[in-house]
C-alpha cells in the first residue's frame, strides 16, 4: 500500500506552537481575535488568499501532533477542506483516524491528551475514530450513522496507509438508505439552521447563511448518487441545476455563495428551501421498500371473555420505523411550522 508520510515540519515548531506559554484565558481571547480576523477578512481577495495558506499551516500542526500517538494508522481529512471548500475563520477540520488499539493499550488516553491541547487553538471539533476492522467493514457493508460511501473517494489521505477499498458496491438498498439517512440528518439542521455559536457574534449572520447553505445541499444532492461522484459541493449544486432548473429558493443560495455569505436573507429563505428539500425526500422515500411496510395491527384477545387491556395511544398509530412517509413529513412539517416566527428579518441577520 502506497505510505503517505507525516509532513515536513520541525518538531521544535509544533512543540512551541502548542506549548500553553499564556494563561488559558489571554489563549481564548487571542484565538477569538484571530477568528474574527479571519472571517472580516475574507471580503478582500488578497487576504482570503493569505488566510487560505494559514489554514495549511494549521493542517501540518495538527496532522504532526496526532500522528505522534501510537497506535495511529492512517488520518484523512473528510468533508469541506478536503475537497478545497474553505472559509477561514469557521472552516474546521473534520478528521477520520484509523487506528490498531491490539497494539497500544493506551491510545485513547493519548490521543485525548494530544485532542485536549489541539482545541483549545485550531478549529478541530469533529474526529471520527475506526479500528482497522471497523473500516473495512463499513467499507464492505455500510450503514450505522458515517457519511454515505460514495463521500469516501473525496476524503484526503494526509498521513499513514492508505486503507481505503478501490470501488464500494452502493447500487443496493443499504446504499440507498445510506443516502437517505444522511440527507434526513441535513435536513434536520435546515429546519432549525443550527448555528455553531453558543453566543452571538459579530459575525452570526454569515455563520447563518452559509449553515444554510450548507444544510440545503446536503439535504438534497446526496439523495442522487450521480451528483457524489462530484468532487466540490459548488460543482454538485451546478449540477443539480442542470438538471433540475434553478427555483427561487436556490437562486437566492447561489446569489449568497457568491457573495461569501456577506448578504442575503436567513429567516424567510430557511422555510422556502426547508419546504423544496421536503418534496425532493418525500419523492426518494416512497421508492424505498420501507415505506410501504404493513401497518401495525393490533391483535384481538383469543378468549372474548377476557378481554385485553387496551393499548397505550402510541401504540395504535404507526411505530417511526414502519411508518409511511407522508405521514412522519405531515406531524414533522407541523413540528417545524409551530416554531414560525414572525416573518420579519431577524435584526441579528440583517
Amino acid at each position: 500500500m502506497p505510505i503517505c508520510q507525516p509532513p515536513a515540519i520541525s518538531s521544535n515548531l509544533a512543540q512551541r506552537t502548542i506549548m500553553p506559554i499564556f494563561p488559558a484565558k489571554a489563549k481564548r481571547k487571542i484565538v477569538k481575535a484571530c477568528q474574527r480576523y479571519l472571517v472580516e477578512s475574507n471580503r478582500l481577495v488578497p487576504l482570503y488568499y493569505v488566510n487560505r495558506a494559514a489554514y495549511g499551516v494549521m493542517e501540518r500542526i495538527i496532522c504532526n501532533r496526532l500522528s505522534r500517538v501510537q497506535g495511529v494508522v492512517s488520518i484523512y481529512l473528510s468533508h469541506g477542506l478536503a475537497v478545497g471548500e474553505l472559509y477561514p475563520g469557521l472552516s474546521d477540520f473534520d478528521l477520520v483516524v484509523i487506528f490498531d488499539e491490539s497494539k497500544v493499550p493506551g491510545f485513547y488516553q493519548a490521543l485525548r491528551q494530544r485532542w485536549r491541547e489541539l482545541v483549545q487553538l485550531f478549529p478541530v471539533s469533529d474526529i471520527s475514530l475506526f479500528t482497522i476492522e471497523e473500516f473495512d467493514q463499513w467499507q464492505e457493508t455500510g450503514g450505522v450513522w458515517w457519511d454515505p460511501r460514495e463521500e469516501l473517494a473525496h476524503w484526503r489521505l494526509i498521513h499513514g496507509e492508505e486503507l481505503r477499498h478501490s470501488a464500494w458496491d452502493t447500487t443496493g438498498e443499504q446504499g440507498a438508505l445510506d443516502r437517505l439517512r444522511y440527507s434526513l440528518g441535513h435536513f434536520q439542521n435546515l429546519i432549525q439552521v443550527a448555528i455553531k455559536e453558543e453566543r452571538v457574534t459579530p459575525w452570526f449572520a454569515i455563520v447563518a447563511r452559509r449553515q444554510l447553505y450548507k444544510s440545503f445541499c446536503g439535504s438534497v444532492l446526496p439523495l442522487d448518487p450521480q451528483y457524489l461522484t462530484i468532487r466540490k459541493q459548488r460543482n454538485r449544486l451546478s449540477a443539480w441545476i442542470e438538471d433540475h432548473g434553478a427555483p427561487g429558493p436556490v437562486k437566492d443560495l447561489v446569489k449568497m455563495y457568491e457573495d461569501r455569505f456577506y448578504s442575503g436573507i436567513v429567516s424567510t429563505l430557511r422555510y422556502s428551501a426547508a419546504a423544496l428539500a421536503l418534496t425532493n425526500l418525500d419523492k426518494t422515500w416512497s421508492k424505498q421498500p420501507a415505506a410501504h411496510a404493513p401497518r401495525f395491527r393490533r391483535r384481538s384477545s383469543p378468549d372474548p371473555a377476557c378481554p385485553a387491556p387496551p393499548l397505550p395511544t402510541w401504540r395504535n398509530e404507526l411505530p417511526p420505523w414502519q411508518t409511511t412517509w407522508s405521514r412522519y413529513r405531515e406531524k414533522l412539517w407541523r413540528v417545524s411550522c409551530s416554531h414560525l416566527p414572525d416573518r420579519r428579518e431577524d435584526t441579528r441577520c440583517s
